[in-house]
């Protein structure tokens, strides 16, 4: 990780960054972007598998805000392994992101629900079978527990939502 954290820097030319974003499938963010790096271009980054994911990672500032934006992910039903599930969350926060943002194309409940709303997780239920946290406990110890009672901060949720709904 931390050949990939020194690349991302060096190309950059940043070494601190303030917000991490993950776009799924048919989702795009517009922006200045001040730099693009292709995922097979960072040194031992995984590539990305599955059609519609760019493989890239660009570096764009919002204001004096500065975002990752990581255009593919990485899934499990691609037979991943799990340092290649948690690589971007983690090079995310070796860059200093205080935020990570992960959007997807998702099906919904509601028959009202469009393809194109915009909708906001509150909590989750791991289905898969698989944890990415497994066998980090030898480098991290008992701080590898993550408690997801709070994962997703209500007030923040709250915000994105009244914005969401400002803007329509």
């Amino acid at each position: 990780m931390e050949k990939m954290k020194s690349y991302v820097e060096k190309v950059s030319g940043k070494s601190e960054f303030d917000i991490a974003i993950i776009l799924g499938s048919g989702v795009d963010i517009q922006g200045n972007i001040l730099c693009s790096i292709n995922y097979n271009s960072i040194p031992g980054f995984p590539s990305v598998g599955v059609e519609g994911h760019e493989g890239r990672l660009d570096i764009l500032n919002v204001g004096d805000i500065s975002v990752l934006v990581f255009k593919g992910r990485f899934h499990y039903y691609e037979g991943r392994e799990n340092w290649e599930i948690r690589a971007i969350p983690y090079l995310s926060s070796l860059l200093g992101c205080k935020y990570f943002f992960s959007t997807c194309a998702v099906g919904a409940v509601s028959r009202k629900a469009a393809s194109s709303d915009f909708m906001v997780l509150r909590d989750h239920i791991n289905f898969q079978g698989k944890n990415p946290l497994v066998g980090l406990s030898e480098f991290f110890g008992s701080q590898v527990f993550v408690d997801l009672k709070n994962c997703y901060d209500k007030k923040f949720i709250e915000i994105v939502l009244n914005v969401a709904r400002e803007k329509n």
